[in-house]
């Protein structure tokens, strides 16, 4: 009896270490996918901006609350055109660009598909034929911005997340006479002087943080109780520099 006893208590013990273990690897599986989403949206990011064609007349867009409908409103964003790469193009399509843009945005409740409202960094993508006509539109109405990215939504169901429970979008660009990015710039200088340099910066933290996060107020606080105990503790910043291709004429 007393072998029985031991052994029970013995099996209980290992079963309670069992499943703390299991719950803090689960927990921190679900980190590192928040995380691991975040990074992967600025890398795309960069990838886009890289192949970004800029010009006076078709600008790489930021901070666009005053420029583009309400998708921005909630933070940094940037908005331009890009060049389709080669091996992707489709000899049926009318053009090479492709406009792309990329937002954070509070998702709403009614989105079952994302959970819990939270914010989330988005990839606004129009195909080469659906901006060839946007560019049309676009010149035909006195080069006004909003023609170019049409369709823009504070949640546009049509966009892609790229990453959940993201935040704190960022974007700066390198002043050459500060030797310094300059993160309070609402626009960037037009026409631009190459090589100019971005530094592209945004917030992720975990799904578990998250859901403790009843109200929007939550997340755009930047101190109180929810701030200081939930969000600080958890918040992991990333950041990518990307130095733009030279403006065309």
């Amino acid at each position: 009896m007393v072998a029985v006893s031991l052994l029970a208590l013995i099996m209980a013990v290992l079963f309670q270490i069992f499943n703390e273990t299991t719950r803090a690897w689960a927990a921190s599986e679900r980190a590192t996918d928040a995380y691991r989403e975040a990074r992967a949206g600025l890398f795309l990011m960069a990838q886009d901006l890289r192949s970004a064609v800029i010009s006076e007349k078709t600008p790489l867009v930021v901070n666009s609350q005053t420029l583009l409908p309400s998708a921005a409103a909630d933070s940094n964003s940037v908005f331009f055109l890009t060049a389709q790469a080669t091996e992707g193009y489709d000899p049926s399509n009318r053009s090479d660009l492709c406009a792309v843009g990329y937002y954070v945005a509070y998702s709403n409740a009614a989105d079952q598909t994302l959970g819990k409202p939270s914010y989330n960094l988005h990839r606004y993508f129009r195909s080469s034929n659906e901006t060839f006509t946007q560019i049309k539109d676009f010149i035909s109405n006195s080069n006004d911005i909003t023609f170019l990215f049409k369709d823009i939504a504070p949640v546009q169901t049509g966009d892609e997340v790229l990453a959940r429970n993201a935040f704190n979008l960022r974007i700066a660009y390198l002043d050459p006479a500060e030797s310094d990015f300059d993160t309070e710039a609402a626009q960037f200088p037009v026409p631009l002087e190459p090589p100019l340099q971005l530094e592209i910066s945004l917030d992720a933290i975990n799904v578990d943080t998250a859901q403790k996060l009843d109200a929007r107020s939550a997340w755009d606080a930047p101190s109180g109780a929810s701030f200081d105990n939930l969000i600080k503790p958890n918040v992991q910043s990333f950041s990518v520099r990307v130095q733009l291709p030279r403006s065309v004429d």
